[in-house]
């Protein structure tokens, strides 16, 4: 009698589990998928950034899942509260994800997806956005190699320290 009732009881514990699982996905604001890459030790071994040499351009997404049509979307998360529409500059993190995807794989992303801690934005990738996406590389490298590069545009500190250019910026905070 008392295997039994501990038989029952293992179900139970299993059954709210799972339900706890089930309500957590709905919630988490993702599709279903396979995940196929982290950028985190905790699920895989850390994977090496994503890179497409004649657009030197490297990118490491949180997360990549291929989904059950076999598409890959690529996955930010981003520790704030969700803006009314995602910001421009995460937008374009997301389409270079998409930009690398493709270039490595082959496949072109249907989408990327943008997830702050309590909403989810689709961002397309389509003809139109990576073509916008193309043309904004190509403002930067003009950028990078004129002799006059603009003025900083911040007084972050934070911004400064996680600068690419902070070793060679003459307008450097730290």
């Amino acid at each position: 009698m008392k295997s039994w009732f501990a038989s029952i009881l293992l179900l139970a514990i299993a059954l709210v589990l799972i339900l706890i699982a089930i309500w957590f996905k709905k919630t988490s604001g993702l599709p279903s998928g396979r995940l196929i890459y982290a950028d985190t030790d905790q699920l895989q071994a850390v994977p090496g950034p994503l890179f497409d040499p004649n657009l030197r351009l490297v990118g490491k997404p949180d997360y990549v899942l291929r989904l059950a049509n076999g598409a890959l979307v690529p996955v930010d998360f981003k520790s704030t509260l969700a803006p009314v529409e995602p910001y421009r500059s995460h937008v374009f993190q997301v389409l270079a994800y998409c930009y690398l995807l493709e270039q490595n794989y082959g496949q072109k992303p249907p989408y990327g997806l943008i997830r702050y801690q309590d909403k989810s934005f689709e961002v397309p990738y389509d003809e139109l956005e990576k073509e916008t996406f193309l043309r904004l590389i190509s403002q930067l490298r003009t950028v990078e190699a004129s002799p006059d590069a603009p003025n900083r545009s911040h007084k972050a500190l934070a911004r400064c320290r996680g600068c690419g250019y902070r070793d060679s910026c003459d307008q450097s905070l730290i």
